[in-house]
């Protein structure tokens, strides 16, 4: 269990910009009662292009999701195979739905919401040399400490960090899983919130300099609670806590408010996200955080989604976005031409502005997904990988390419 390097959560990829796009369903999820269903988070490649992810629901163990593999076929099209069903026992499912990391020797890692003792878990994926995988339970959340995880990242020393959305207090924690030299691993919270409902509820990033950065979809110096993206670092003694507020957002109709993805760097660690709520249309931003000295950001609008534009530009945008090497910004949105969401694009414009472009627009029908959910995915080729959480052909989801 060796954790993997490169630690800015820089999603850069060779992207290639293009204008023409055309989307390829790649699994319709449903198709038998062994298959998943709903997945409520991104997928992710290996090196050797075969993709990865979870479904919240479906499987063989009482509907308590899945964790699946698509690979593409010599032929052309993909092949799904279920790597390994959670189990529902009687009741709602471990829903895994916070996304997976590998690490360096190809293990899988991930969270789930609900089910184990009620407050969900961390686990491992393991590739058995005679086939198949095989689960490892590392840790149990519990009401007294820190509960319902929203994904984890490794650290270069292999530890795993992520949000914990509720604690005992209501206000969301920051914690640590540290592996034990004999085997298990220990759980810690660095960090605890002091604002009641500040809920944690995204992926979180490391910088060089070993600097956790997140999201919070409550809390902040607002009274009414807008979100906060922040800082989290070791002082002298190799303690967390060093934590700082790098923006509060404020639902004031220019500012954005209540972030509901994480966040990203640029090549020039500037960090980028979205806001569901806020903005100058009321639908939303995309914003920009750049350093500015003596530890202080300044944000940027980048771009204000508008209730009145929903069908023709998306609306309330929740997930992390990516970023290609031409520093192209790809997420996704509500709203569209059909209301099933949108794919969507934001090129930085010669002048210091930003365009956006609808790639695509969900058909709210069988033959194509409804509801986009989790981060995207960008392959060599500047290709958009995705899921949505409905809609298909057994109106159960699907996973998508947006073919550049």
């Amino acid at each position: 269990m060796i954790a993997v390097l490169g630690v800015f959560g820089v999603s850069l990829l060779l992207g290639v910009h293009a204008s023409a796009q055309t989307e390829v369903i790649l699994h319709h999820f449903g198709g038998s009662k062994w298959d998943g269903t709903y997945p409520s988070s991104g997928v992710i490649f290996d090196a050797a292009g075969n993709l990865y992810g979870e479904t919240g629901s479906g499987g063989s163990r009482e509907n308590g999701g899945t964790v699946y593999e698509l690979s593409p076929r010599a032929g052309g099209g993909w092949m799904e195979q279920v790597l390994h069903n959670f189990d529902g026992n009687g009741g709602g499912g471990d829903e895994p739905n916070s996304g997976l990391i590998f690490d360096a020797a190809g293990n899988l890692y991930g969270t789930t919401g609900q089910r184990s003792y009620n407050f969900g878990k961390a686990f491992e994926l393991s590739p058995k040399p005679s086939g198949g995988w095989m689960e490892t339970l590392l840790y149990n959340f519990s009401f007294s400490n820190a509960s319902f995880p929203a994904g984890v990242v490794f650290d270069t020393a292999g530890n795993l960090y992520g949000p914990a959305g509720v604690t005992r207090y209501g206000a969301g924690a920051i914690f640590e899983l540290a592996p034990n030299a004999g085997g298990g691993w220990t759980q810690s919270v660095i960090h605890n919130f002091d604002r009641i409902f500040t809920y944690p509820n995204a992926g979180m990033i490391f910088d060089a300099a070993g600097h956790l950065y997140g999201t919070a979809r409550g809390g902040g110096v607002h009274g009414h609670g807008a979100g906060m993206v922040f800082e989290l670092g070791r002082d002298a003694d190799g303690q967390w806590t060093d934590f700082s507020v790098l923006h509060n957002f404020n639902n004031n109709g220019t500012d954005g408010a209540n972030p509901g993805g994480g966040i990203i760097f640029d090549s020039s660690a500037h960090l980028y996200g979205t806001t569901d709520k806020g903005g100058t249309g009321a639908g939303g931003t995309v914003y920009e955080l750049a350093p500015i000295g003596g530890g202080k950001w300044t944000e940027k609008i980048l771009y204000n989604f508008s209730v009145k534009d929903e069908a023709t530009d998306g609306v309330y945008p929740n997930s992390t976005l990516v970023v290609d090497s031409g520093g192209n910004l790809y997420g996704t949105a509500s709203g569209g031409a059909y209301n099933g969401g949108v794919v969507f694009e934001l090129s930085p414009a010669a002048d210091g502005g930003w365009t956006e472009t609808v790639l695509h627009s969900f058909a709210n029908n069988r033959n194509d997904g409804i509801g986009p959910m989790g981060p995207l995915v960008l392959d060599a080729a500047g290709n958009i990988y995705g899921t949505t959480f409905g809609g298909g052909r057994y109106e159960s989801g699907v996973v998508f390419e947006i073919v550049r």
